[in-house]
């Protein structure tokens, strides 16, 4: 378990090298503890959206997807709805998973998926509905195991729809501007923070910023969009 978690911290750093490198280690170590090989695909899963390969993720989630971590947060249906929600999204077909996650966040234990429901209306199209989402359901992320995902999906929100502050969530991001955005341990990754803080920039009237960060996301690892 400690080599998946390292790989997890690997990935939010952008260092696919070393990323690479501990996979290999995990890879020699199942020929002895096959009963990890769960643990493994599933920190695969993340890799496999940023490099854009999004049958591949989808066929981890599939096979490996029933694995929990002390919670039903991390079970079967978070990772789902979040894993294929990220490649709808990078596929231009959001509104194929948006009534699943919708349905799932309106559930008390599925808070967590709230800003991610959030931003699946707005960019299905749907701004309205997802301002009276906000409405109802409030922008607060505490500082918890799954805030360094949601408050880079809040700042989408906020940059499309100018709710939550988008200059309190700039704050709060800049000091990761470097990292990757990562779910959990390998349920997603979406590419460097510099191009949520790009966005929150333009919406906040700062052009030099908003290219300052476009140039510097460039340079770090990205999941291709459609």
């Amino acid at each position: 378990m400690a080599l998946v978690f390292l790989m997890s911290c690997l990935l939010r750093d952008g260092d696919l090298p070393g990323w690479d490198r501990e996979l290999a280690r995990c890879e020699t170590l199942l020929k002895e503890r096959p009963e990890l090989e769960s643990m493994v695909r599933i920190a695969q899963t993340a890799r496999a959206t940023l490099d854009g390969r999004w049958d591949d993720a989808e066929e981890l989630l599939t096979r490996y997807g029933d694995m929990r971590f002390g919670s039903t947060l991390w079970g079967r249906r978070f990772r789902h709805l979040v894993t294929t929600f990220t490649c709808r999204r990078a596929q231009g077909r959001v509104p194929e998973i948006l009534d699943e996650l919708l349905a799932a966040a309106g559930e008390p234990h599925f808070m967590p998926l709230r800003p991610v429901a959030v931003l699946a209306a707005v960019e299905a199209g749907r701004p309205e509905p997802a301002r009276r989402l906000i409405d109802r359901w409030g922008t607060h992320v505490p500082d918890d195991w799954v805030a360094d995902f949601l408050v880079p999906v809040c700042g989408l929100v906020a940059a499309h729809l100018g709710v939550p502050d988008p200059r309190e969530l700039y704050d709060r991001l800049a000091p990761y501007a470097d990292q990757l955005v990562v779910a959990g341990m390998g349920t997603a990754c979406w590419g460097p923070t510099h191009l949520v803080l790009e966005r929150l920039a333009r919406r906040l009237g700062d052009e030099n910023a908003a290219r300052a960060h476009a140039r510097a996301g460039l340079s770090r690892p990205c999941p291709p969009r459609s």
